[in-house]
């Protein structure tokens, strides 16, 4: 029987990397709470925040754009959602698949068991970085925030961020966020 040298690894680099990353804690779980959108729009926006190692998903449907979608109609697409997250993680090679979950508003999601909430609104001061102390970030719909989504986040002692000058669609706004806390 001949063995191999001593520095050859007795598994290949690859097998070894697989490992490596299913068994790697995340660096950070963050929670992304972001509206309803257009279907094509919705499930590209899924599809990205899965990408790029988003622990859990809280969809909600804006005030603004409540006429445009139904909570009910929203959960019987959950599957298809579900299916987008699965291949998008194996994809990716995410071990860790965000859950999710759809609200029918803002004001049904329980801010108070995060440690730190961002809200995202162009007329924030402060810029959103990766220094931002940030578990849970949250985006307004596709005509931003209403003045009461707004009212509920300030009750919320929420913390509110730009991410710049250039105003980014909905499904953008929360990718460009996300990088900027994972990388």
């Amino acid at each position: 029987i001949r063995r191999p040298p001593r520095s050859t690894p007795l598994y290949s680099s690859a097998a070894s990397d697989v490992y490596k990353r299913q068994t790697k804690k995340r660096k950070n779980f963050i929670t992304a709470v972001v509206p309803i959108l257009k279907k094509a729009r919705f499930e590209f926006l899924v599809q990205k925040l899965t990408e790029l190692g988003v622990g859990a998903i809280h969809a909600y449907v804006s005030d603004k754009s409540k006429h445009l979608y139904s909570h009910s109609k929203e959960l019987s697409k959950i599957d298809r959602y579900l299916e987008i997250i699965n291949s998008a993680a194996h994809q990716s090679e995410n071990f860790f698949p965000p859950a999710l979950h759809i609200v029918n508003n803002i004001k049904e999601i329980d801010f108070s068991k995060f440690e730190s909430v961002c809200a995202l609104e162009l007329g924030s001061d402060a810029p959103f970085s990766s220094d931002s102390k940030c578990a849970v970030f949250i985006t307004g719909g596709e005509f931003g925030f209403s003045d009461d989504e707004k009212e509920f986040l300030q009750d919320a002692k929420v913390n509110y961020y730009n991410l710049g000058e250039n105003i980014l669609r909905a499904e953008t706004a929360p990718i460009v966020a996300l990088s900027r806390i994972s990388f």
